[in-house]
C-alpha cells in the first residue's frame, strides 16, 4: 500500500482489522499485516498489507525493499479532500510505476476520505489521474472509499483480490 503521508493508509489498515483509529502515529518504516481474519466478510481471501511510508524522506524505500517482489498487487492511497496534492500524488505514483518490480502489476486507486464534505469523488480522481493511467502498462481501477467509516474499504480489497487473481503477473 502506497500514498502521500496523511492519506489514510494506516487508518485503511486499522479499519480493516478493527484496530482503534485514535493513536496513529505517521509510518517510517514498512509494516506488514496479514491473515484470512483481516478482512471480516471476505472469504476465501488471505490479504497481506504491506504498508510503506508516504512521508517524502522515505517515499523510494519500497521501490528498492525486497518485500516487493512478492507484492501481487498495490494500492495506492489518495487523499481526495486534499485536493492540494492531488498533483503530488499523481507525481509519486508515476514515480512508483517506473519501478520494473511493478510492471504489470494490478493497481487500485483508493480515493480515500469519501465520508468528507468537498472531497473529489472516484470519478475526479480517475479524471486528475487518467493521462497517467493512459500510459501504463499496469491494469488499474478507482474505488471511492472512507477509512473512518470502513465504507467502501471491502469491495475495495476485493476487487483488487480479483484483479491479482487473474493477473497476468502472477
Amino acid at each position: 500500500m502506497l500514498g502521500l503521508n496523511g492519506s489514510g493508509k494506516t487508518a485503511i489498515v486499522n479499519s480493516l482489522s478493527g484496530d482503534p483509529a485514535e493513536s496513529i502515529r505517521p509510518t517510517l518504516a514498512p509494516t506488514f499485516t496479514s491473515g484470512t481474519n483481516l478482512i471480516r466478510g471476505l472469504k476465501g481471501v488471505n490479504v497481506g498489507i504491506w504498508e510503506f511510508s508516504g512521508d517524502e524522506r522515505f517515499r523510494h524505500d519500497w521501490s528498492t525493499s525486497h518485500l516487493v517482489q512478492e507484492v501481487r498487487a498495490f494500492m495506492f492511497v489518495v487523499d481526495s479532500f486534499d485536493v492540494g496534492r492531488i498533483k503530488e500524488a499523481r507525481q509519486y505514483l508515476f514515480s512508483a510505476l517506473q519501478s520494473p518490480k511493478v510492471m504489470g502489476l494490478p493497481v487500485l486507486i483508493l480515493a480515500n476520505k469519501q465520508d468528507l464534505s468537498g472531497a473529489l469523488s472516484p470519478q475526479e480522481v480517475a479524471e486528475k489521474f487518467s493521462k497517467l493511467l493512459q500510459h501504463t502498462a499496469n491494469p488499474c481501477q478507482v474505488h471511492g472509499a472512507s477509512a473512518v467509516t470502513g465504507v467502501g474499504l471491502r469491495d475495495a480489497i476485493s476487487t483488487l483480490a480479483d484483479m491479482a487473481k487473474s493477473s497476468q503477473r502472477n
